[in-house]
């Protein structure tokens, strides 16, 4: 299959540090062989999986983003990341129309950026979430 055919998926972690679900999409966006679609990790900050995405050659960019979600003694957050996030959701939606992005797959509950990108765009949406709850980190 030809880079030209392949279907453009975007990938929107929830974190840049660590998260189930992201090291999953690395490691399989590392292995070896032709895989059946092009992919780009959206990260919302800086980390060690922003430099290993890096390291590996994996197209990657951090597009700096708030959680949406936050704990009930810090409810006051969750208004600051909607208008924080406005740029953030802006810069990808430009990044969905510019790449002609088919499907966005968000990799995390705490960052909806992705989602709501996607439905701005009209663009195919999936969560693919696989993170831990126990508030230790993977």
């Amino acid at each position: 299959m030809n880079l030209e055919n392949k279907p453009e998926v975007l990938f929107v972690a929830g974190s840049g540090e660590f998260g189930s679900g992201e090291c999953q999409i690395l490691d399989y966006l590392r292995t070896p062989g032709d895989k059946p679609f092009s992919a780009e990790l959206i990260f919302p900050a800086g980390g060690r999986l922003v430099s290993q995405a890096s390291e590996a050659g994996v197209p990657s960019r951090v597009i700096k983003g708030h959680n949406y979600l936050t704990d009930f003694r810090e409810l006051w957050r969750q208004p600051v990341a909607w208008v924080y996030n406005l740029s953030s959701f802006v810069r990808i939606s430009a990044v969905i129309r510019k790449k002609r992005v088919q499907l966005v797959v968000s990799l995390s509950f705490i960052n909806w950026t992705g989602a709501l990108a996607a439905r701005q765009e009209g663009v195919s949406h999936i969560w693919m979430i696989r993170e831990v709850l126990s508030g230790r980190t993977n």
